[in-house]
């Protein structure tokens, strides 16, 4: 009998799963996208936290169905998009949509955490800068606007978390994606309760937080049964997605870089330790290895960029296969020179939001 091992990545577009032997081999893999909720107005950004579920049990289904006679899935672990808030019963169904990090609807409540607690102080606390579209400010700005889904609300999840217990029954965070939060100590990887005061709630409506690669639990009968794994899989805590590809790639020391072109284009670095780190005036967050710190440079929503670019503009070579459409970008682009001619790009943000 040979043991089989699942990664799971939960990102802002898609799930991916691949199905790995204990050597790092690829069996099999998968990949489910989804959209996201745009409206009503500009720079309102969420999903349906019920449909990056579905896109689990589509991939998960799908790579197990590849297990062959003598092997067996052992394990399963998730590296997830970070900052994106889903707020559930205590049935652990949402009560409104998962918030995504590319919100930016809470500039009011941005406003006023900054002026009761200090910007200046919470990015040296937490490592991250406060901004509008993390989780903090979520929570805050559902509890002013939304009372009835706040009051409706038993614990507030993020993606690592919501899929975590749809699997196990158990909730669990990893202090990575918790940094994102805005509630955790950097130092010590703790939630504060001051911090989470200024959000309106107290830690008995968060996850116990436990270190990347702790067992959080074994799947139950209905996640067995909706994704055809084993009853008894393990699930692995794993950590935000970004800080997955530095251990992938051997970015786990100062001196190595990690550029990374997805939803989100960044640059991370591993800090020699935490207070250089914040003397950088970077995003500083905790390493999925322990005792290390990274330091990020982040380019917002460049890849949703793309995709936007690609559905509605590009007409090279029309075709619904995603993989054939980008590489039709990529040939043409492959004739540019450096600059394209001059072609820039702009964002403008609205934050006058009414």
């Amino acid at each position: 009998m040979s043991d089989l091992l699942i990664g799971l990545d939960v990102g802002t577009t898609a799930t991916k799963a691949l199905l790995l032997d204990m050597e790092g081999h690829v069996v099999a893999s998968a990949t489910r996208g989804y959209g996201l909720i745009t409206g009503p107005g500009q720079g309102w950004v969420e999903q349906d936290a019920e449909e990056l579920w579905q896109a689990v049990v589509e991939t998960l289904r799908a790579v197990t169905s590849r297990c062959g006679p003598g092997q067996r899935i052992v394990a399963v672990s998730q590296s997830s998009e970070g900052g994106t808030t889903i707020p559930v019963d205590a049935g652990g169904r949402p009560t409104y949509h998962a918030l995504s990090w590319m919100d930016q609807w809470a500039v009011q409540e941005l406003t006023e955490v900054s002026r009761e607690a200090g910007a200046e102080s919470i990015r040296q606390t937490t490592g991250w800068p406060l901004g509008p579209g993390l989780p903090r400010l979520h929570i805050r700005w559902l509890k002013q606007h939304c009372p009835a889904e706040f009051a409706a609300t038993h614990r507030f999840l993020f993606v690592n978390d919501f899929i975590g217990q749809r699997l196990t029954g158990q909730p669990c965070m990893d202090p990575l994606n918790t940094s994102i939060t805005h509630s955790m100590v950097l130092a010590t990887g703790d939630w504060d309760a001051r911090l989470l005061g200024f959000a309106g709630i107290r830690r008995d409506r968060l996850s116990p937080l436990q270190p990347s690669g702790t067992v959080i639990g074994s799947l139950h009968r209905a996640a067995s049964e909706a994704t055809s794994l084993p009853i008894g899989t393990l699930a692995i805590n794993g950590a935000h997605d970004q800080y997955c590809a530095a251990v992938a790639t051997g970015v786990t020391m100062p001196g190595r870089l990690l550029l990374s072109c997805g939803t989100a284009w960044l640059t991370l670095a591993v800090a020699p330790d935490l207070p250089t780190g914040l003397r950088s005036g970077l995003v500083i967050s905790r390493h999925a290895v322990a005792g290390c710190w990274e330091a990020i440079v982040s380019l917002g929503a460049v890849g949703t960029f793309l995709e936007w670019l690609a559905d509605s503009v590009w007409d090279g070579r029309a075709t619904d296969e995603r993989t054939a459409l980008y590489q039709s970008l990529d040939e043409e682009a492959a004739h540019s020179q450096p600059g394209a001619a001059g072609l820039l790009f702009f964002l403008l943000a609205d934050t006058n939001h009414g």
